[in-house]
């Protein structure tokens, strides 16, 4: 398999990148302005830069894990530009696996299943820019993409765990940081959201480029989501915290109307776990092996 990932030095597409690498794939990298050993650094917004780039690979299966930075612009430039670059370089067999997220759907009702109609943003809030920018990528992605026939666009909810260089993902270094300051500290009880442990969302991802294109859109993650009250208690079970640090907290209902505060976006996952031999664990379960394996 020839393989590109496109965001290979980020949080995911370096778990992406190095998965398929110890799998002994053809793999090739990209990394924005500053340069990663191995990596590719590529202006995902340069038409020619990334027509010479992939003209010269001709992948076989292109993974995007690219988030906006403060390089690249906004998650809305990133795909109308960036997205649309890489799909108009390279053939149209070409199978493209693009990571979306559970941002686009409504804050009510979950957990949602891959049908449910996804809703924009109406302010242009960073979050809203990000999200309205991924929303417009899926629906590009199964309408007037070259590769709709070949597309397969996977939401995920909270990614977590730790980075291929060994740190934290920032929130759950947050947490872990609130409890070592020996004060109590509050966590949302009414914001629900699926957590995806990094790793196993990465061996998600890898493991779709080599099955049959499963086309459209597909949910990823744990069967139960979680709050991010109950994530941050799930860290204390796992190293033994004074779990009577953190405690429970409401966003009360003016915020979630001023700021579109989504709520509840957990994700009904059943029919990728039934595709995939990948297994997603709980929060529980993975931070209790990560306290055991420290």
């Amino acid at each position: 398999m020839n393989a590109v990932v496109i965001g290979a030095s980020g949080f995911l597409g370096a778990h992406v990148y190095q998965r398929l690498h110890d799998q002994g794939a053809h793999v090739h990298g990209t990394c924005g302005h500053h340069h990663r050993p191995g990596l590719q650094a590529i202006d995902l917004l340069d038409t020619r830069d990334m027509a010479r780039y992939l003209n010269s690979l001709r992948p076989d299966v292109v993974i995007w894990c690219a988030k906006r930075t403060h390089e690249n612009g906004d998650e809305q430039a990133l795909n109308e530009t960036g997205l649309c670059n890489l799909v108009r370089s390279v053939p149209d067999a070409t199978r493209l696996i693009f990571v979306s997220t559970d941002g686009v759907l409504p804050g009510t009702g979950g957990p949602h299943g891959e049908q449910v109609r996804p809703s924009p943003f109406s302010s242009d809030s960073s979050i809203a820019r990000y999200t309205n920018g991924k929303l417009w990528a899926e629906r590009w992605l199964q309408s007037d993409s070259p590769l709709a026939r070949t597309t397969t666009i996977v939401r995920t909810g909270m990614i977590y765990g730790r980075a291929v260089s060994g740190e934290w993902d920032a929130r759950t270094a947050a947490v872990l940081k609130a409890f070592a300051s020996g004060e109590t500290f509050s966590r949302a009880d009414n914001l629900l959201r699926t957590f995806v442990y990094v790793d196993e969302l990465a061996s998600a991802l890898c493991e779709l480029a080599t099955i049959d294109c499963i086309r459209g859109i597909v949910h990823a993650g744990p069967e139960h989501g979680e709050s991010h009250f109950s994530f941050a208690r799930a860290i204390a079970r796992a190293w033994s915290l004074p779990m009577h640090l953190v405690r429970p907290h409401q966003i009360p209902p003016e915020d979630v109307t001023e700021r579109e505060v989504r709520l509840d976006t957990r994700l009904n996952t059943s029919f990728l776990r039934s595709k995939l031999a990948t297994q997603f664990h709980s929060v529980d379960e993975r931070f209790t092996l990560l306290a055991r394996q420290a």
